[in-house]
């Protein structure tokens, strides 16, 4: 103990903690709501990371506040593949020929049981 405030005496000049440790000053204030009521309303389009940079407050403050305070849930568009009425059948073959290579095995009790999957298939 002794030699940690020695050490910290010989780096800060003083037996203070560290600057910078401790609680820090909460961001999450009614201005920085309008701020970002505010951004979002002229831009909505925005990420949260360059939304946050150009507010000057962090990208969980800023996702606090969309979230519980404007009732906004911030997401990313996904670009994905159009399903096409083809791709239900080729999905539908390559099930058969995976539940049929499986018929004989012993699944476990907590296992799905595919063979049932596979007599509905037929029954269809």
């Amino acid at each position: 103990m002794i030699r940690i405030l020695v050490g910290r005496f010989e780096k800060l000049g003083s037996v203070a903690n560290h600057p910078g440790r401790g609680v820090h000053q909460n961001i999450h204030t009614e201005d920085s709501v309008e701020t970002v009521r505010l951004s979002v309303a002229n831009d909505p389009s925005v990420s949260t990371r360059r939304g946050s940079s150009q507010m000057g407050i962090s990208r969980t403050t800023l996702r606090t506040i969309l979230k519980l305070d404007l009732k906004i849930h911030p997401y990313k568009f996904q670009t994905v593949q159009t399903l096409l009425p083809q791709y239900h059948l080729l999905r539908e073959i390559f099930d058969e020929s995976l539940t049929s290579k499986n018929s004989d095995f012993p699944w476990p009790p907590r296992s799905p049981n595919f063979n049932c999957a596979r007599q509905r298939l037929q029954d269809s």
